[in-house]
């Protein structure tokens, strides 16, 4: 095999190749650190609309500081060879991941799937407005602390260049009617890959599948929404509404942002069944919460705590924006913890004096925030005596008696002395 050869960087192995450029593992000769390297086709070198979007990748990755995102070193063009180095990623391929787990169930994809449409709405939100047009499970990295990292921007675009995507790019089991047809591309386009890939991650199978791709278009643009629960039994029913809605053949008929995608999908989490003899409590400001905080900062739906039938307590924090805190680090939004009797938690402003409600809840609770661990209340001030006019009288009555009984005195010695 003949690894590329890169002033400054040695390459070690071929992570992966694709349809346009191959993956590298290497370490940077000036830092010590691990870096990939990805390389255009050196055949792709002098087409121009491949050559365009490689650097147009490039110069994407260089505006986006997100930690779901993974960074560029460098770009580098040395002799007609174009390369795009980036910060190595320990993990495993989503696809893999699925593959080693099997279909996942709603408590391990929701946090994994929140932190995908974070990112992408994040990507949509920028000041580049970017559409990712190439979102699917061997894209993303699971890191092993379960955060992902999205490897790949090689097809994205502007939104405010009104791509009409020319050349049919994309993934076709992903790809979107409107990339199929080559009509205008939206926010929308990716929220329908992103719903192919929810459905992949829940069943373990692709909702449109064919021998080739023009059976696969056909599929996307005419058939309805597979019913996940054929391909899984085990799928949770409310996953599918989601999946319809994300798979909508109009763009203007499916979720219109990933936040409001992740707001229902938050609620199957946020919903689900609870065990016989297991203790729920949800705190935020909504008032069907079981603990209501009258606090800007926390979320409507900000966090449970849920006691099992051994007295275990845990704690998953609801994707709120403003992030619970446990003994002062912020827990990823999603992220279920085991709670420890020494344990403070804090959501915004209030600290959560949580080891009593288990014991002692039985109804709504209001709290104010900044309520802290609860304590006795300070002992009230000393109340002040009324002023005592007559102890006043005594003292100046003595003290005028002490005059007068001194000048007598005196008065008496002078007459002796005569």
């Amino acid at each position: 095999m003949n690894l590329p050869k890169v002033p400054y960087y040695h390459i070690d192995s071929l992570i992966s190749s694709g349809g346009t450029a191959s993956v590298y593992r290497g370490i940077d000769l000036r830092s010590g650190r691990e870096i990939a390297l990805k390389a255009l086709f050196p055949t792709l070198s002098k087409n121009d609309f491949m050559l365009a979007n490689f650097r147009m990748e490039a110069n994407h990755y260089l505006y986006l500081t997100h930690p779901n995102i993974v960074k560029l070193v460098e770009f580098v063009e040395d002799q007609g060879k174009f390369y795009l180095i980036m910060e190595y990623v320990d993990g495993v391929p989503l696809d893999v991941y699925v593959n080693t787990t099997g279909p996942m169930d709603e408590k391990t994809v929701i946090p994994l799937f929140s932190q995908l449409l974070d990112t992408i709405d994040y990507l949509h939100n920028h000041e580049l407005a970017i559409l990712h047009l190439d979102i699917k499970p061997n894209n993303i990295m699971v890191l092993e602390n379960e955060q992902i990292k999205i490897l790949d921007m090689g097809i994205s675009a502007m939104l405010n260049e009104k791509n009409k995507n020319p050349k049919k790019c994309g993934t076709p089991a992903f790809m979107a009617p409107e990339q199929i047809n080559q009509a205008e591309l939206g926010p929308y386009t990716d929220i329908f890959a992103l719903g192919v890939t929810l459905f992949n991650l829940v069943t373990g199978q692709l909702p449109f599948q064919g021998i080739n791709h023009t059976s696969i278009f056909e599929k996307i643009c005419n058939d309805p929404t597979p019913v996940a629960a054929e391909y899984y039994p085990n799928v949770n029913h409310a996953f599918q509404a989601i999946i319809e809605r994300a798979l909508k053949k109009q763009g203007r008929e499916r979720y219109q942002s990933c936040k409001e995608f992740k707001e229902d999908l938050i609620k199957i989490n946020y919903n689900r069944e609870e065990l016989p003899g297991m203790k729920k409590i949800t705190v935020g400001r909504e008032l069907d919460n079981t603990i209501v905080i009258n606090d800007s900062y926390v979320g409507r739906n900000h966090l449970e705590m849920v006691q099992d039938n051994s007295g275990n307590i845990t704690l998953t924090d609801l994707h709120s924006k403003n992030g619970t805190f446990i003994n002062g680090k912020r827990i990823a939004g999603g992220e279920t913890v085991s709670l420890a009797a020494i344990d403070i938690v804090r959501i915004g402003n209030t600290t959560i004096p949580w080891k009593t409600y288990f014991s002692k809840l039985s109804k709504l609770t209001v709290i104010k925030p900044d309520v802290g661990e609860i304590e006795p209340p300070p002992p009230p001030p000393p109340k002040k005596k009324p002023f005592n006019w007559r102890a006043v009288w005594q003292y100046i009555w003595r003290t005028v008696l002490s005059i007068i009984t001194m000048l007598i005195t005196y008065y008496i010695f002078s007459l002796l002395r005569k």
